[in-house]
């Protein structure tokens, strides 16, 4: 045990070893315990364990030791996979400069306020897990070359300022978060951001970006079962092989999407800037984003989606400008349905789609508005107005190049005061459903 705080300092080598530290009696917040490297460069002192061992594949295993640092040092392996395992319940331990492999923290355990700043894990996984509903306390994640993280059951998470490798431009590839609360993610370089039930969300200024991988149902940030999220002034770029989504939300509770710039695009299916869906989605706001959604093949039976809201309650979409770049391919800006009570699409700018600008298909006893947006460059029609009811109102709809400026399939609907401006070889108002307020046009 110690009874004050220890240091080892460690001299330059190469260390063939495989070392195991249990509970050490008399460690605390004061008394505290690091390993270091004697001239803080981890490149001179590495502890390497080279010997294939599958009962106990680690080079460190920090097995219920408390308050315990490591700094300025390498510790990887060969034949083998994790280079450091945390188990047994160990607390406060914290990594700092150091290279690293693999590390991993299984889900027996609850391994609590775990500390991983400026190191080097490039081409390694961060793996920290904890059994189900337990509580880890503190997870820090800060300035590391990672290849990707995940974090389980933290109580107050930091995921920043993280990327690949040590070229400024690069990307780490998933990070994934899971029954988490309390959580900051922000100014990391990432292919993919998953997060499942987790609540109190931070996204904040990430480059979000993947090309060309050949994947299949890609996101670049899902919530799935979320609660109490914002995402802020984040750059996501997708451009993939099959079902690509800038953002997908999915039976998530008050998630407010601001201010991000998003560009969604497929070359085998279809493509959407954002994605909403879930019978149990809730409160979602979508303002004042940049959303570009394209799809580039010559397949016309798929489509691309600006935002698509299927399903939930309470979804608001504003002042956001969502570009389908040309009207080559079919494409809608904005697709709403089976969405319960309230829907506010307002003062949008949708513009450069093939087949229309806003769809709507509101179910009877419903309080949708659609207000005030600007439609511009379609080629088929402005707005598809379908369902019960519904207000549309004040919208302007300006070069529709082959169609019609709005074509009204609803009941009970009021359509007035919009403007059609430029209808080149279609009509400018169909109305073929029953009941409807067409009034106070401009044509």
């Amino acid at each position: 045990g110690i009874t004050c705080p220890v240091v080892f300092e460690i001299r330059d080598g190469v260390y063939d070893e495989q070392i195991k530290l249990y509970e050490i009696i008399g460690t605390s917040a004061t008394n505290t315990i690091t390993f270091r490297g004697e001239n803080r460069d981890s490149s001179l002192v590495e502890l390497h364990y080279t010997t294939s061992n599958p009962s106990n594949d680690f080079t460190l295993a920090i097995a219920g030791s408390d308050h315990i640092s490591f700094e300025d040092m390498s510790v990887l392996r060969t034949n083998g996979t994790n280079s450091v395992r945390i188990q047994n319940e160990s607390n406060n331990v914290r990594f700092e400069s150091c290279r690293l492999g693999h590390v991993m923290s299984p889900n027996t355990s609850v391994d609590g306020n775990l500390t991983f700043l400026s190191n080097n894990l490039e081409g390694f996984d961060l793996n920290l897990q904890h059994p189900a509903n337990s509580n880890s306390g503190t997870v820090i994640v800060e300035n590391n070359f990672v290849n990707s993280v995940i974090v389980t059951n933290s109580d107050l998470l930091s995921v920043r300022y993280n990327r690949g490798n040590s070229t400024p431009t690069s990307y780490s590839v998933d990070y994934t978060i899971d029954r988490s609360k309390n959580i900051t993610v922000e100014n990391n370089r990432m292919r993919r951001l998953y997060l499942a039930q987790d609540t109190l969300i931070t996204i904040e200024q990430n480059v979000i970006y993947g090309t060309n991988s050949w994947g299949y149902n890609i996101r670049g940030i899902l919530l799935n079962e979320c609660m109490s999220a914002e995402l802020k002034n984040n750059t996501i770029t997708y451009s993939d092989y099959h079902q690509t989504r800038g953002v997908d939300v999915v039976n998530s509770k008050s998630i407010n999407i601001i201010s991000n710039v998003i560009d969604a695009r497929s070359m085998n299916s279809w493509s959407m800037g954002v994605y909403i869906e879930g019978a149990n989605t809730r409160n979602i706001l979508l303002r004042e984003n940049s959303i570009t959604s394209y799809y580039f093949d010559n397949d016309n039976n798929m489509t691309s989606h600006g935002v698509y809201a299927d399903a939930g309650d309470s979804i608001y979409i504003k002042n956001n400008t969502i570009d389908g770049l040309d009207f080559n391919r079919p494409g809608h800006g904005i697709s709403l349905y089976n969405i319960a009570t309230v829907v506010e699409a307002d003062s949008n700018i949708v513009r450069n789609y093939l087949t229309t600008g806003i769809i709507s298909r509101p179910p009877a006893n419903s309080e949708w508005k659609i207000r005030n947006n600007s439609i511009t460059n379609v080629r088929d029609r402005g707005m598809y107005i379908e369902g019960t009811g519904g207000v549309y109102a004040n919208n302007i709809v300006n070069g529709v190049i082959a169609g019609d400026g709005v074509n009204i399939l609803a009941s009970n609907a009021i359509v007035s005061e919009n403007r059609f401006l430029n209808i080149q070889a279609g009509t400018g108002i169909i109305v073929n459903g029953a009941n409807n307020l067409v009034a106070n046009k401009f044509l």
